[in-house]
């Protein structure tokens, strides 16, 4: 299993993920960070053409479950892990 399914696995598994564990998975994936205005943040994945728009949480550092949700939605969606984890 590649480093990168691992991490992914383990972000599905994390019940309470944090901001840094997104901003990790994230740039493991080969997405680059683009600070918008206020919390909103953009990823963006070149090579996939994928673009993840989310917000930083506050005022806790936990992201909520329908977030999780859409970023696992999102990284399927660009071609990531077409195999079963």
């Amino acid at each position: 299993m590649s480093n990168q399914k691992k991490l992914f696995k383990e972000f599905i598994n994390t019940p309470f993920p944090t901001w840094n564990d997104v901003e990790h998975l994230l740039k493991k994936l080969g997405y680059q960070k683009i600070d918008k205005k206020g919390s909103a943040v953009e990823f963006w994945n070149e090579s996939k053409k994928s673009s993840i728009l989310l917000h930083r949480p506050h005022p806790g550092n936990t992201i909520k479950t329908y977030t999780k949700k859409d970023i696992i939605e999102q990284i399927k969606k660009a071609g990531f892990f077409y195999e079963s984890l």
